[in-house]
């Protein structure tokens, strides 16, 4: 706990009892003397919470911020600071003396520590900054700034409150919801009593706040995926559309919504526009965990399925490779049938999910076995993907892959080939090369079966030019 030494607390106080206008000390004081003296002076107070004596960040904070007189003298007015030790390994008598001296403090929940909570003069919680959000701003002019800005939205919310009284006085409900809408927009916490207000007030939402100050984040994640579990997926689609379209929610509301919409998308089996809902969750909120976390998990259920390109954490991750040549409208035949081969797969090998079997063909074992795929156009090929069938012996049957093109599917220019077998191949061309056929082929010293999980080949297609029959 924080002590102050006493002729500067009195001197303090006696100069504000003898000032017409209350002078705000901005200093540490205890917890319970800053409540006090809060309500008095109807004035905010914010209090750290640390642990010094055993947490480390705590005491760098304290002696680079809290107790620092330089921080102090730039504080914006009107603001007290006072602060909670929260110690460890403390023997009954002494944890109830040093509660005793904080007693009145409610919003326990502290996640980690340091943390910092701003109050109204009345008790309120408006204000909370702690864990990455608070070691972001853990300098002098940084942390200024923000406790600035939340004096100058407590100040703006008491006025805001007064004109609402009046309004609802006067019952100009019109006027109630604008000024309602105003405090839920500040940079406050959200406040249940107001949004009550609020619905009454515009139980139509036409300002899109009670939407905005209702969402539960990751908690609304797990109710849509509570929805897609329970079959509901139409309902989840409608409220995921509804969210997307509300022009208050700020960038890491939007990026959950959007990932949201791509879960909904996915359970549907769209899942084309699911990877576009997901990329669009990371290019919304690019920086923050968000928007991270949705794209990795859109990776997972949407992206493979879409066929639609490489991964994140591919090195040709949003580089230019066209369009998906074969998903929509390539065929292909293949140079034999083994008996384990089952047809009902072959739609696998270019769109969806991969076929039970871990392969979408089977070819017999044969010299040079190969599938020729038919790209319907002359196209431009500027990148593959090659999915190979799971399993380490299986998988050895792929070791010699190659890549050949051709414009007739007679003369073919090989373009690449494997150094050895893998779970599966992402290639991007150093040139472009114009074909219509791309044939995939083992080029074994031994007859060899060939199968594949899944086959997707980007690039342009050349509609302007003359195809060949």
């Amino acid at each position: 706990m924080f002590r102050i030494i006493s002729y500067l607390l009195i001197s303090v106080l006696t100069l504000s009892a003898e000032s017409t206008k209350p002078l705000v000390p901005k200093v540490v004081i205890e917890y319970e003397a800053a409540v006090t003296m809060s309500k008095q002076e109807k004035v905010p107070y914010a209090l750290l919470i640390h642990g010094s004596s055993w947490h480390p960040a705590s005491q760098k904070f304290i002696d680079k911020l809290w107790q620092n007189q330089e921080f102090t003298k730039t504080l914006p007015a009107p603001l007290l600071l006072t602060a909670i030790h929260i110690k460890q390994h403390q023997t009954k008598e002494q944890r109830e003396a040093d509660e005793a001296n904080y007693k009145s403090w409610k919003n326990r929940k502290i996640s980690s520590f340091p943390c910092i909570q701003i109050y109204n003069h009345d008790g309120t919680l408006l204000k909370t900054y702690t864990g990455s959000e608070l070691r972001k701003i853990s300098t002098d002019t940084a942390l200024t700034a923000h406790l600035k800005n939340t004096v100058e939205a407590i100040i703006k919310r008491e006025q805001l409150l007064q004109q609402i009284t009046k309004a609802r006085t006067d019952k100009d409900q019109k006027l109630e919801a604008s000024l309602l809408t105003q405090v839920i927009q500040l940079s406050l916490n959200s406040d249940k009593n107001l949004i009550e207000q609020l619905k009454k007030a515009d139980p139509k939402d036409s300002s899109g706040q009670i939407a905005k100050a209702t969402f539960r984040g990751w908690s609304y994640i797990r109710h849509i995926t509570g929805l897609i579990k329970a079959k509901k997926v139409p309902q989840a689609l409608e409220e995921t559309k509804a969210h997307l379209t509300n022009s208050t929610f700020d960038n890491n509301q939007l990026a959950l919504a959007y990932g949201a919409r791509g879960m909904a998308l996915a359970a549907n089996n769209d899942f084309v526009p699911a990877w576009n809902a997901f990329k669009q969750a990371k290019a919304t909120d690019p920086n923050g965990p968000s928007g991270e976390a949705m794209l990795q998990h859109g990776a997972r259920i949407a992206l493979t399925p879409s066929r639609a390109g490489f991964p994140p954490n591919s090195e040709f991750f949003n580089t230019d490779i066209g369009d998906n040549l074969t998903r929509d409208n390539a065929s292909f035949t293949l140079s034999s049938v083994d008996p384990s081969d089952n047809p009902d797969h072959h739609p696998s090998l270019f769109s969806g999910n991969f076929a039970p079997t871990g392969f979408a063909f089977h070819t017999k074992a044969e010299k040079e076995a190969a599938i020729i795929i038919d790209l319907k156009k002359v196209c431009t090929l500027k990148a593959a993907q090659i999915y190979n069938r799971t399993g380490r012996r299986v998988q050895q049957r792929a070791a010699t892959l190659t890549i050949s093109t051709s414009l007739d599917a007679k003369t073919w220019n090989k373009l690449w080939q494997a150094d050895k077998a893998q779970d599966d191949w992402e290639i991007k061309l150093a040139t472009t090369v114009s074909t219509r056929y791309v044939k995939i082929a083992l080029n074994s010293p031994s007859p060899e079966h060939l199968h594949l999980r899944g086959v997707n080949l980007f690039g342009e297609t050349q509609a302007s030019k003359p195809q060949i029959p």
